[in-house]
């Protein structure tokens, strides 16, 4: 298990202790608490806006030292001018746990344009009840149109009275997960997490997270799994089809995904909350299977075992407790499913026996978000590309740098640092990068201890790297470009330096499938595309020297 433990700590700055984290080393970065506590209530989303203010979804409206919530409010990077963009009141409903306003996301073309009146769409999650009470909490996902000279958000009423694209979702107390995220190729991504069944009040509800849909809106059998479709809402015609059905299934087997980030590539990262052991860092791929409930992290045999309680005579069920509980070998006996997919990393979870105790003790971080800084914005020095997950356990967000291809985390699995640290036992619940590469956002839940409902501002100080270029024909230091592009049936690669003549090349789809194994290409030498169908794919280009470039190709025939 790697589990770093606070060795050291030192004062710096207002009130934050430090401990061993890169961010305590003051002469690369400064550290500011940018608003008072409780500025924010129950936030459950913090995204940098395309109008370079941080906006919020907060939760609920229960915090008694706060007016509002169940809403989007907006904050200027200095802490200043709090503003409700919009307050969602009573179509909200909430009555405990992890209900409430949930996901946030902006349309690109907002951050191109912010004054933009076409596509200035901003897509939001909450929950909501058919009839005022629990028995009918359902989830919504609307569509909200982003005004930038008021800098409000109203519901697109050319859709519905809410600006509805989805409703009638599954919706529990608990784990909802409840994010969003839009692809390159402009389609709307949402993680919906297994609702906390088989556990606390819900305990005799079986987990659903491998179950799958049996007709396109089996809304019913949706927990568990991360949810792909077009930005109206409707199932896109190259989702995967499951078990015979096409729906807005994109994989499944998941327990609770709190963070989601897409990269400018089209990579789909997540996080997911692990049970005793194995929280996760996953990379998202088409139709494939992710274990829980059966499988927790690795297919490794350590540190769990599942009990199916729904099941079990305790909730009406013919077996034992002992007859229902089922090892990942007991499960799985020769390999794991064919589709399994396993973590790029679990975070420092690899306990060799089931965990005793409590929440507080066991490994598990529960990371509640994920921030990515990549390509971009690499102006760090040494950083690259990176993953920032932060927890809302054991006072720290863990940092993870990404391999070139973005598909792994460099140093193997496991291989995360402290990022930013503190002793106070503060529950951190997201991270973002500013477009400059060096300022970072960081805001807590209200049940933190020392800095409840608050925003801090991380500022890099330190060496940076040498200019960076962001020409997509740029590759280190030598020219490569793709031709032709678009390509009928093959292109080749060209390079404008005779040392650099040979590259490993693989192709993926923007669904993240394989669609042509790694090989080694020539200089010049056609590339098949024969047999992909029409559309973008991205091609994985590493030379000699493992340095790695991602190159969009079209492919037109």
């Amino acid at each position: 298990m790697k589990h770093l433990l606070l060795t050291m700590a030192f004062l710096c700055g207002n009130v934050f202790a430090f401990g061993q984290s890169e961010t305590s080393n003051t002469a690369n970065w400064v550290i500011t608490k940018i608003t008072g506590n409780n500025a924010v209530e129950r936030p459950y989303e913090m995204i940098y806006g395309p109008d370079n203010r941080l906006w919020i979804a907060e939760r609920r409206d229960d915090v008694s030292v706060i007016a509002g919530g169940k809403r989007i409010v907006r904050i200027d990077t200095t802490g200043a001018n709090r503003t409700t963009m919009i307050n969602f009141g009573t179509k909200v409903f909430t009555n405990a746990g992890q209900d409430g306003v949930l996901g946030i996301v902006a349309h690109p073309d907002l951050y191109a344009n912010p004054a933009t009146t076409t596509n200035n769409y901003v897509f939001v999650s909450y929950t909501y009840s058919t009839n005022g009470v629990e028995s009918g909490r359902r989830l919504r996902i609307v569509r909200l149109l982003y005004n930038n000279t008021t800098g409000t958000l109203t519901e697109d009423t050319s859709l519905n009275a809410n600006g509805t694209i989805l409703e009638g979702l599954p919706a529990s107390n608990d784990h909802n997960s409840g994010k969003l995220a839009i692809s390159p190729d402009l389609k709307l991504y949402y993680t919906i997490g297994d609702q906390g069944n088989n556990q606390f009040a819900r305990n005799c509800l079986p987990i659903l997270a491998r179950v799958l849909p049996t007709f396109p809106d089996d809304f019913n059998n949706y927990p568990g799994k991360l949810l792909r479709m077009n930005l109206d809402g409707t199932v896109p015609s190259d989702n995967p089809t499951l078990a015979g059905v096409k729906s807005r299934v994109f994989n499944y087997g998941h327990r609770n995904m709190q963070g989601l980030a897409i990269s400018s590539a089209g990579i789909i990262y997540s996080t997911e909350h692990g049970d005793k052991v194995d929280d996760e860092l996953n990379v998202m791929v088409a139709s494939k299977d992710y274990g829980w409930p059966q499988i927790a992290g690795f297919y490794d045999n350590l540190g769990y075992e599942f009990t199916n309680n729904s099941l079990t005579t305790t909730c009406g069920g013919t077996l034992s407790t002992t007859q229902a509980t089922r090892t990942e070998f007991q499960a799985f006996p020769s390999t794991p499913p064919a589709d399994f997919v396993p973590p790029i990393s679990t975070m420092f979870t690899g306990s060799t026996t089931i965990p005793t105790g409590g929440n507080a003790t066991w490994p598990t971080i529960a990371p509640a978000g994920l921030a990515l800084y990549e390509n971009t914005q690499r102006v760090i020095m040494g950083w690259g590309d990176n993953v920032l997950i932060p927890a809302l356990k054991f006072n720290k967000i863990c940092r993870g740098k990404l391999s070139p291809n973005g598909l792994s985390i460099v140093g193997g699995t496991n291989n995360l640092v402290n990022w930013y640290e503190v002793t106070a036992g503060d529950r951190f619940r997201q991270v973002v990068a500013a477009p400059n590469g060096v300022s970072f956002y960081i805001i807590t839940d209200n049940n933190s201890n020392t800095n409840p409902g608050s925003i801090t501002k991380v500022l890099y100080k330190g060496l940076l790297e040498p200019t960076v270029s962001t020409n997509e024909n740029a590759f280190t230091n030598v020219s490569l470009k793709l031709y032709p592009n678009p390509a009928a049936s093959s292109f080749s690669l060209s390079f404008s330096a005779q040392n650099e003549q040979t590259a490993q090349v693989s192709i993926v789809d923007l669904m993240g499938r394989i669609v042509m194994p790694a090989k080694n290409v020539q200089a010049n030498q056609p590339v098949d595309v024969s047999r992909l169908s029409n559309g973008v794919y991205l091609v994985n280009i590493t030379d000699s020297n493992n340095r790695s470039v991602l190159k969009k190709l079209v492919v037109a025939k």
